[in-house]
């Protein structure tokens, strides 16, 4: 009678194939359980809106937004609701608006400056999504040449997107 050693049944080439297709099968089931991706919004935009109190239509908007390390130009002409993005290194930011609008069928052009001064707070969400960036609007000045009024209805801006930080009144 033959007697089988531990040994001799590793030895086979078949028990070899098929332990490493065990574990390459092992490895695959490990990494797609614990890949579920992070699903919350991890960018803070600080979102603004346009308002006419004086009758006024805007028609476009070229905007230069210049920080610390961040800057960034566009052109907007639908006026619903702006993301704008704020830089997390710094604490200030400068946005030069050059407006073209309509008062009453004449066309104007005019520019405003606005500053918008802010704190940053690092947010740790959690091990998926890592960390996001909390800006709390400490103050927002304007030059006023278009804009009468900048209103701050939320002074924390995060990444939920969901609320308007800041109201520009023309």
């Amino acid at each position: 009678m033959t007697s089988l050693k531990p040994s001799d049944t590793s030895s086979r080439p078949h028990s070899k194939a098929l332990r490493l297709l065990l574990v390459a099968c092992c490895i695959q089931a490990l990494l797609c359980a614990c890949d579920n991706g992070c699903e919350q919004v991890r960018e803070a935009y600080m979102t603004t809106t346009f308002t006419s109190t004086s009758g006024r239509s805007l028609r476009s908007i070229s905007l230069i937004c210049l920080s610390d390390t961040l800057g960034y130009a566009a052109t907007i002409t639908q006026f619903a609701d702006i993301d704008l993005q704020l830089n997390p290194k710094g604490k200030h930011t400068t946005m030069i608006l050059d407006c073209s609008y309509s008062d009453y069928g004449d066309l104007y052009t005019s520019s405003d400056t606005v500053e918008i001064d802010y704190t940053v707070e690092p947010r740790f969400l959690d091990m998926e999504c890592g960390c996001t960036v909390l800006f709390h609007i400490d103050d927002v000045r304007s030059t006023r040449h278009l804009f009468s009024n900048l209103i701050i209805n939320d002074e924390n801006v995060v990444a939920d997107g969901k609320s308007t930080n800041l109201i520009f009144e023309y």
